[in-house]
């Protein structure tokens, strides 16, 4: 899906750029809203991450000691045969995950 999005923003800035003036000390309407169009798109973006994608990943809600929400995640996420064997597996996740250093995650190794 994002290779289809970079595509398709390659084309649509191709196609505005042969729409635009030759003289250009002179603005047109079209290079305006070539440069409020991103703007849009980012407002569509804030609105889908607000009222669309609300729920973070189950794993954040455990790190995070939010058992029920990561809970109510799983039974979204999972078929019911699979629930108790996810919470367990979230559960083992974050129990083993370590706290890395800022510079432990720049340098790329662990002492």
């Amino acid at each position: 899906m994002t290779k289809i999005g970079f595509a398709l923003g390659l084309i649509l800035s191709f196609g505005l750029s042969l729409l635009l003036p030759e003289n250009p000390d002179k603005p047109t309407t079209l290079v305006r809203i070539m440069f409020l169009l991103p703007i849009v798109f980012s407002v569509i973006q804030i609105i889908y991450f607000v009222f669309v994608f609300k729920w973070d990943s189950p794993k954040y809600y455990f790190l995070n000691h939010k058992q029920e929400e990561a809970v109510m995640m799983i039974e979204k996420l999972y078929k019911p045969e699979f629930k108790d064997f996810m919470i367990e597996d979230y559960q083992n996740d974050v129990h083993h995950e370590e706290k890395l250093t800022f510079r432990e995650l720049v340098a790329g190794y662990k002492r």
